[in-house]
């Protein structure tokens, strides 16, 4: 990108206020404005689908989200729908999740 904005400068391609590497650093500086203050709310950004491997204790696991329901290849979420890894998830994305993804209820057998 440098190399196609100098060598544009030299043709005598010039924007409205400057050279055409002066606009390609202004555009550049007001992009990474706008993401720093993104970064600062997070609340714009919410999960929709994920896949993550999870190193537990016992072994490591495929844990997912799709929509508002997670999958874990644990044990304990097959027989009751919920574990330490999905919880885990949960505490550490949850400004990122619906309330339902959020907050799930573990299946317990009658």
């Amino acid at each position: 990108m440098l190399w196609l904005g100098s060598k544009l400068g030299t043709s005598g391609l010039t924007g409205k206020n400057g050279s055409v590497e002066d606009l390609m650093y202004s555009s550049l500086i007001s992009k990474i404005e706008k993401a720093k203050r993104y970064a600062e709310e997070p609340e714009r950004i919410s999960f929709r689908s994920f896949e993550v491997a999870f190193r537990g204790d016992n072994g490591t696991h495929a844990v997912s989200l799709k929509g508002d329901d997670w999958t874990c290849e644990c044990e304990h979420f097959r027989t009751s729908g919920l574990c330490a890894h999905v919880m885990t998830l949960q505490r550490v994305f949850g400004t990122h999740l619906t309330d339902n993804a959020r907050y799930t209820q573990e299946h317990v057998p009658a």
